[in-house]
């Protein structure tokens, strides 16, 4: 029996976002300030990819989870000293899921079958430490503001992409028939191999600066 030409044109995509934020603030000391945030980003489409030459099982859902939460520390010494130490971890999952399984088929006018680069995901995990001071000197030698900080960021980026896992078919007609040579495939791609993948990235810096005014006319 040949097999059945899939059904394009216009299909809802619904999208859905949700956002969620926190925050808190507290005066542990006369000198000391806490503040802590929390924010949460959801998103979800159906039927991306969907429209044109590209059937409805051609398409897919796609999501998103964002979760952040940094938390700042403010310190100050004296009149001339502070120091800002800031914390950030996040996670950021995301997927993309096909709205059919099997091999890709690309038939004369439509794109059939699952997209070549469905499922794919991945999952970003970062840890962030940023640390800040600040000093303010006066003497006889002028003004001094000095600044110096360092920052410290660990990301992990964790996934997976299909391309052509599943393979693809190229079809020169838009009916696939075996009894009939002419609308057999002409081209099969497949790739062997793992679809994961493990990404670290671990990132260092530091700075320092001063800004000497030797009197209150020069800097």
């Amino acid at each position: 029996m040949p097999a059945p030409v899939g059904k394009s044109g216009q299909y809802a995509q619904p999208t859905r976002n949700h956002q969620a934020f926190l925050k808190a603030d507290s005066q542990l000391a006369p000198n000391h300030a806490l503040s802590v945030r929390y924010a949460e980003q959801r998103s979800r489409t159906d039927n991306s990819g969907v429209g044109g030459r590209s059937t409805l099982e051609y398409g897919s859902s796609s999501w998103s989870n964002n979760h952040d939460f940094t938390a700042a520390l403010t310190s100050v010494f004296g009149a001339t000293r502070l120091n800002e130490l800031r914390v950030l971890v996040a996670d950021r999952p995301a997927d993309v899921v096909p709205n059919t399984t099997g091999p890709e088929l690309l038939f004369a006018s439509s794109n059939q079958g699952k997209a070549y680069s469905d499922p794919q995901g991945s999952d970003e995990r970062r840890f962030e430490i940023v640390d800040n001071f600040s000093w303010h000197i006066t003497g006889k030698g002028g003004e001094h503001n000095v600044k110096m900080g360092v920052d410290y960021n660990h990301t992990v980026l964790d996934g997976h992409f299909c391309n052509y896992c599943d393979g693809s078919f190229t079809l020169p007609k838009d009916i696939y028939n075996p009894n009939d040579p002419t609308t057999c495939p002409t081209n099969y791609t497949q790739r062997i191999g793992s679809t994961q993948y493990h990404i670290p990235n671990i990132s260092y810096s530091a700075f320092a600066q001063d800004s000497w005014r030797p009197k209150k006319n020069l800097t």
